[in-house]
């Protein structure tokens, strides 16, 4: 009797609930499921295509970088949380920035009151980039500095400044910046920000910067996580993941930049969101799906261009204020997902993260989870324990021929080239409609009691009173930070710094690369504000 067969015969017997869920979509797999060709499709890890790892060794070897989020108060703040993170055995640590400094603005910017290092940390000036690394060991400890917005290019250029005047060769200098514009127009389309083929040139032109003057630097980190955030599906994650991957890649090659020099320097960064096996076999599509991108679609031949170098970081938007500590299992199911999936770092949320700036404690606790996972479970014994699962690798087909749709859309869009593509539907709002769409289905299945969120919409405690330790950001530390802004702007020089903004607007509205007008203008004394209200003058706003 052949499997499907069998299968059949099992169906008659199934009880009529298990029956009815079966008929919607299967709730048993079978080797008739499978399709992949194994040496085609998934090989062994550290070989084309990489859906089995992209190192031979993976956690084996060695386990994956442990990273934990910090940015509130001023520099002095966020540096101590920085060298809490090393103590606790943290490997790196991410900075957020605060809504001023997101959106490009100073410290004493009239939009800014209210807001200066309430939700991230404040970025005016190089001054403050000292302090953020002061003590911090660069060549031992990997910062990420999650700016994906207006003031990324102008954060890169001073961290590498102060870096450098730290006494780190600019060759060797490791580092992220997460520098994604295209997330932002897909998933928070109603935002100001450069007109989005703008956005595209300022990353192509920190890509094709680090390949020449900081080549272990990584100038971008791909991702569709806000689009994630609102509402997208995990399929929508990863086409657009990819789609702005391959639209930066395009147009760093248009710059004149060599794919297999700037290809291995490319990283992604994805969230990882509650559906433990849909989330592992969306980082083993994104793998085959990059490697064949880069290799078949760009011709790259360095296979260090073809790896997906992924960071994982929990979805914000899946935790809850309410009985905020069922955060610390959802945490650790997201983690094991990551881990199973085979990220290179990861980032565990606190659990207090949907109510304030996480305490030290609570960082400690997901700084915790991780090194019980790596340690203690038994995780990093085998590479890839899931492969091979008829279901994981029917669902890793499912999530890449679902992508593959959408980025055939965009490729027609664009015929051909994909930042053409990726611009139409961000102008067509096509992305806007896909998300909101999404994100109403979901919210209609949790009122509707369909999906079931633990403490929110079941197993509620109506009289839930939970009390705990919140970061309060002292409204002192603004005053501060504004103090801190006049007295570095008049000990510079501002003829010198008026010559170099002038030299960034020029080159704005020529082709030339950017960064480096941009760090001299920096090194000259130009806060961050300044700069990019001269790229804001010279490419102009787009609002949606």
């Amino acid at each position: 009797m052949s499997i499907k067969e069998q299968q059949q015969r099992w169906r008659r017997d199934l009880p009529e609930r298990s029956r009815k869920r079966d008929r919607g979509r299967p709730i048993l797999f079978t080797p008739d499921d499978v399709k992949a060709d194994y040496g085609k499709d998934l090989s062994f890890p550290g070989e084309y295509p990489y859906t089995r790892g992209i190192y031979p060794g993976m956690y084996a070897e060695q386990p994956w970088r442990m990273i934990q989020q910090a940015g509130y108060g001023t520099s002095d703040q966020t540096n101590d949380r920085f060298k809490f993170f090393i103590q606790e055995g943290a490997d790196s640590a991410s900075v957020t920035f605060d809504m001023p400094t997101v959106r490009g603005l100073d410290s004493d910017h009239p939009m800014a009151v209210g807001e200066v290092g309430q939700v991230g940390q404040p970025i005016d000036t190089l001054d403050d980039l000292r302090r953020l690394i002061d003590g911090v060991p660069l060549d031992k400890v990997h910062i990420a500095l999650l700016a994906s917005h207006q003031g990324a290019p102008a954060i890169f250029a001073m961290f590498v400044e102060a870096a450098v005047q730290a006494g780190y060769p600019a060759e060797v200098l490791r580092g992220t910046i997460q520098n994604e514009f295209l997330s932002f127009y897909q998933g928070l389309p109603r935002s100001t920000a450069y007109e989005p083929s703008c956005a595209v040139r300022l990353v192509a032109d920190t890509i094709a910067y680090c390949q020449e003057h900081v080549p272990a630097f990584i100038p971008v980190n791909v991702t569709a996580e806000i689009a994630r955030e609102l509402g997208a599906t995990a399929t929508q994650e990863l086409a657009l993941t990819m789609a702005n991957g391959m639209a930066y890649v395009e147009a760093a090659i248009a710059k004149g930049a060599d794919v297999d020099r700037f290809g291995p320097q490319i990283a992604f960064y994805m969230g990882v969101h509650n559906n433990f096996f849909e989330e592992v076999a969306k980082y083993r599509a994104a793998r085959r799906m990059w490697a064949r991108i880069m290799r078949e679609r760009f011709g790259a031949s360095n296979p260090k261009a073809w790896r997906y170098r992924v960071h994982a970081q929990e979805n914000a938007s899946t935790a809850t204020a309410q009985q905020p500590h069922n955060n610390i299992i959802r945490g650790t199911i997201q983690a094991m997902a990551a881990v199973m999936g085979g990220v290179q770092s990861l980032d565990v949320n606190p659990f207090d993260e949907a109510l304030a700036i996480p305490t030290e404690e609570s960082n400690r606790i997901a700084l915790r989870t991780q090194q019980i996972l790596a340690h203690e479970s038994g995780i990093t014994d085998v590479i890839d324990p899931m492969g091979g699962s008829y279901y994981l690798e029917w669902l890793t087909d499912q999530l890449e021929a679902g992508a593959e749709e959408i980025l055939q859309q965009l490729e027609a869009w664009g015929e051909g080239s994909m930042v053409a593509g990726v611009l139409h539907g961000i102008d067509s709002g096509y992305f806007e409609d896909s998300i909101t769409e999404e994100a109403h289905r979901h919210q209609v299945a949790v009122e509707e009691g369909e999906k079931i969120v633990v403490g929110v919409n079941k197993y509620v405690n109506e009289d839930e009173e939970t009390e705990l330790e919140l970061t309060v950001v002292d409204p002192e530390l603004e005053i501060l930070q504004k103090q801190r802004l006049t007295d570095w702007k008049v000990a510079r020089d501002d003829g010198l710094v008026e010559r170099e903004l002038a030299l960034v607007a020029s080159i704005a509205k020529g082709e030339d690369n950017l960064i480096p007008p941009i760090r001299a203008a920096v090194r000259a004394g130009a806060t961050l504000g300044e700069i990019c209200e001269v790229l804001r003058q010279s490419f102009g706003l787009w609002r949606g």
